[in-house]
């Protein structure tokens, strides 16, 4: 038995929208948060609406008819569609209401562990806009922003039956249109029908959603797209020198590389920051992602020092293709465990050092502060979290050298006390 959830907000005074929301069973407390900070989102932007909530109907196309049949009697103008293991944040929906389209959504990602592909039918020879706009063949319901006139269009063609008392239009199906017996989703049999009667269907594409399953997996279209085509670099380059960047941003490079153990969005966003500041060489031991957004952002030298010589020949072909002429990897091999640098003819002081390697089969990172930490100004250490004992060796090093040290995510901060601290420890 389903059981609907409905609050209309204030009479229409201006523009207006409907949330709505339909699954088998109750939502989880994430969602319930999420759809609060929505609607106070629309709020702030100036835009009313109303919440429609339709829970325990297991077949999700008569839900959904059900839902449009409630909208069109309502006084709102449009509606957008969010299903229950969709993760997002409340600006996502002002973005989608901010695009005067018809029909727009966003993309997620399939909830299938090691799945890189996207419930989107793309269309030929259509390509991603400077807007974020790509016109597409067909959109998943899951995060969906649709016209009022989209759907009395879609109606007033539409069959009819009787749900309970109520006389509602199927404006969602799952129809087997050909002699394949390949039965097609709600969803794509909506699209399909829209373009039919001459509409274009839009997806947001730089919105980065989550989708629940054993685990929320994060993705963008726009971020999938530019993986095909190796084009990730080059749209993240120019973000990074003009420091526009931001954590969606740096999850889309961590998911291109591929390398679950390259430095993960936070310790990016802490890297690429310090290395704005500092005035002078920058070191790093382990090249990779790190090495190139650094040198991004740098006027100065980076040198990243790698024992493999496939990683150092890829970290020196991103910073090719991504425009980044001041990256030096030093392809050093390991001896006594660590880099051998007779080869290179290093600066004296850094200004900033960051310890990402070698990997610990290896090589010791604790040689890191015998050799090069004590000639850098800032240090930025990764992978103190995990390791209980690496964490105390280096915050131990950081006192005896007077330095501060500052856990940040999953890395450590150090850097030279000021003569106050100095002071005020003596």
């Amino acid at each position: 038995m389903s059981d609907l959830f409905y609050d209309e907000g204030p009479a229409k005074s201006g523009r207006k929208v409907m949330v709505a929301t339909t699954c088998y069973d109750t939502p989880s407390p994430s969602y319930v948060f999420s759809i609060a900070r929505t609607r106070e989102a629309l709020t702030a932007a100036g835009i009313q609406s109303a919440y429609l909530l339709l829970v325990g109907n297991c077949h999700v196309d008569d839900a959904r008819n059900a839902v449009v049949r409630d909208f069109l009697a309502s006084d709102c103008d449009e509606v957008i569609f969010i299903d229950a293991d969709v993760d997002w944040e409340p600006k996502h929906i002002v973005q989608l209401c901010g695009r005067d389209l018809d029909l727009v959504g966003g993309v997620y990602p399939y909830r299938r562990d090691g799945s890189d592909n996207m419930p989107v039918r793309m269309l030929d020879g259509s390509r991603l806009r400077p807007d974020g706009l790509i016109e597409v063949e067909g959109l998943p319901t899951g995060f969906l922003k649709i016209k009022r006139r989209v759907l009395e269009a879609l109606a007033a063609h539409a069959p009819r039956y009787f749900d309970k008392t109520h006389e509602t239009a199927m404006v969602f199906a799952r129809p087997v249109p050909g002699d394949d017996l390949v039965r097609w989703g709600g969803d794509i049999d909506f699209c399909n029908r829209w373009r039919a009667m001459g509409g274009k269907l839009y997806a947001d594409a730089e919105l980065r959603l989550g989708h629940t399953g054993r685990h929320v997996s994060h993705d963008s279209l726009a971020g999938h797209i530019r993986r095909l085509t190796g084009a990730t670099f080059g749209h993240i380059v120019p973000r990074l020198r003009a420091g526009t960047e931001d954590e969606a941003d740096y999850n889309e490079l961590f998911r291109f590389v591929g390398n679950p153990y390259a430095a993960d969005a936070g310790v990016l966003a802490l890297v690429v920051g310090m290395a704005r500041k500092c005035r002078g060489p920058i070191i790093e031991t382990g090249s990779g992602l790190s090495s190139l957004a650094m040198g991004a952002v740098s006027s100065s030298q980076v040198y990243a020092l790698e024992h493999s010589p496939v990683y150092a020949a890829q970290t020196v072909a991103w910073c090719e293709e991504a425009g980044v002429p001041n990256v030096g990897v030093c392809c050093a091999p390991m001896k006594d465990d660590w880099y051998d640098l007779d080869a290179f003819d290093l600066p004296r002081k850094f200004a900033l050092g960051f310890c990402d390697g070698p990997p610990r089969m290896f090589g010791t990172r604790m040689q890191f502060f015998a050799q090069i930490a004590p000639r850098c100004e800032a240090i930025v250490v990764d992978d103190v979290k995990t390791d209980a004992a690496y964490l105390r060796k280096v915050a131990d090093w950081a006192e005896a050298n007077g330095r501060t040290f500052q856990i940040l995510g999953r890395a450590a901060l150090i850097l030279k006390k000021s003569q106050e601290q100095l002071k005020a420890a003596a």
